[in-house]
């Protein structure tokens, strides 16, 4: 792997100085006739590489190993095909924000969830990144971070789907609950009133089909399932469970399409806003609009708390903020909870739900980064869980402390802090996630209502799993293992 590459383009070289750290790291220009290095990484044997030495259930540990050994940026083959990973918040800005290919490594790699499932990538997470698809992540941007905070419908209706299951866990005292069964549900009926700008009932076949495709895409979506149907396509076609997965994930497909495109009506919600938007791209393109069904259907797709228990002690301060409001909390009192929003920070961090990124890649043409040759075609992993447990960003990575997030008096830490600029839970550059603030609201009018009104406990006679997120369930999204607790009103 530490092999080298011929460049002959013209150009200079240019150094630059790592952010904190005392050495230089070199951008190198290609000039004519130069051989750079491929970046370090373990070898293996040619053409298989580390084909039969990765744990794809468990990448983001592995590669927090191998950090330690080959550095922030190393490289490693699987059967001919190069991969890259970084595990450096400064080397990520760098190489998908600030260097001279940075476009180009924002692109995104052949994929079977792409290709098949989002149907030749008509969506956001899965598309190249071109004019289309930063039109459509700008426009879901604006919707998410910022209309929904002026169009007060959204945040109020949260806070009533939160009222509603405070009046059903009471109806639940002293009795064990599958906490995680529970916020499941509630996630369901989140999105679906986000998608259609109306609350949805369990019991109705948005609610149904909106559950049924998170669980079967997460299924599909893990990086064993999608490494071999990537390589393998036809496997989806052959008897077997990739087949029962794929098949699943196509009825769920058809059901979405019929529950939020063809049936809904409602002018609000996610949906309504990109028919707007589909309408001015018709207008403006005399009838034609590349924003067709299919797109809205691939953004469905795309956007489709276990801590508290193990800290009774953080449960109390959040009680507390939330008291100090003298009134229900509202999206607009989130914002005077420094130390509940320190906790959601902090959570982020802690768990780090996407471990890995979803993967970059450089399809049109080999570029170089610093000091090395990244060739074509190469698939670029972010460690997020090995940056957000590295000693040398966070004192203590593996305990869960929100205070890392505040100052001396209780406030939030500013964004240039290394707290904030360290925490990278949702990528960085043009392909970071879609609606991160979002999410966090939602999270912590949630959490705060909840907490509020109950103290959460170990259940009876059901231990609780430990609170160490290298031993969460693997998935597309870690979470932790399945446990009962008890709600306590306060």
């Amino acid at each position: 792997m530490n092999g080298h590459a011929y460049i002959t383009t013209d150009a200079e070289a240019t150094v630059c100085k790592a952010n904190g750290h005392g050495t230089n790291h070199v951008i190198s220009k290609p000039t004519d006739h130069v051989t750079m290095a491929a970046p370090p990484g373990p070898g293996g044997p040619p053409i298989i590489g580390q084909a039969f030495n990765l744990d794809t259930d468990h990448l983001h540990l592995q590669f927090m190993e191998w950090q330690k050994r080959f550095g922030d940026l190393f490289m490693f083959k699987v059967l001919g095909k190069n991969f890259l990973v970084i595990s450096h918040p400064d080397i990520l800005r760098r190489m998908f924000v600030t260097c001279e290919h940075a476009k180009r490594f924002n692109d995104r790699p052949a994929s079977f969830m792409g290709k098949y499932v989002i149907d030749k990538t008509k969506d956001i997470v899965f598309r190249k990144c071109d004019d289309e698809q930063q039109i459509l992540k700008n426009a879901c941007l604006e919707y998410l971070e910022a209309r929904l905070l002026e169009e007060t419908w959204f945040y109020t209706a949260v806070c009533q789907e939160a009222r509603d299951l405070v009046r059903d866990l009471t109806h639940l005292e002293g009795k064990n609950v599958d906490v995680i069964a529970v916020l499941d549900r509630l996630t369901v009926k989140i999105m679906g009133l986000l998608l259609t700008g109306e609350r949805i009932s369990e019991a109705g076949p948005e609610f149904d089909s909106l559950q049924g495709f998170m669980h079967a895409g997460s299924e599909l979506g893990t990086v064993k399932n999608q490494t071999l149907l990537t390589k393998l396509p036809c496997l989806r076609k052959l008897p077997g469970n990739l087949k029962d997965l794929y098949d699943k994930i196509e009825l769920q497909k058809t059901r979405l399409r019929e529950c939020f495109l063809a049936n809904c009506k409602s002018d609000r919600g996610l949906i309504a806003m990109l028919r707007r938007l589909q309408a001015d791209q018709r207008q403006e393109s005399e009838g034609e609009a590349w924003l067709e069904d299919d797109f809205i259907l691939g953004i469905i797709m795309d956007l489709t708390a276990a801590v508290l228990v193990h800290h009774p002690e953080i449960q109390d301060r959040i009680r507390a903020e939330s008291a100090s409001l003298n009134a229900d909390v509202t999206i607009n009192g989130v914002t005077n909870m420094p130390y509940s929003s320190a906790c959601m920070l902090e959570l982020k961090r802690f768990h780090t739900p996407l471990p890995i990124s979803a993967r970059h890649s450089n399809p049109s043409g080999a570029a170089t980064f610093e000091k090395y040759n990244i060739p074509k075609k190469t698939e670029i992993f972010s460690n997020l869980f090995g940056i957000h447990h590295d000693e040398r960003f966070w004192t203590d990575p593996w305990t869960y402390n929100p205070e890392r997030f505040l100052t001396a008096t209780g406030q939030l830490v500013p964004s240039d802090h290394p707290a904030m600029t360290n925490l990278v839970a949702t990528g960085v550059g043009p392909r970071r996630c879609v609606g991160s603030k979002f999410s966090e609201n939602v999270l912590h009018l949630v959490a705060a209502t909840v907490v509020s009104h109950f103290r959460l406990t170990a259940g009876q006679d059901a231990p609780l799993p430990e609170c160490d997120p290298r031993k969460f369930v693997p998935g597309v999204v870690t979470k932790a293992p399945d446990f009962q607790c008890v709600f306590e009103p306060v």
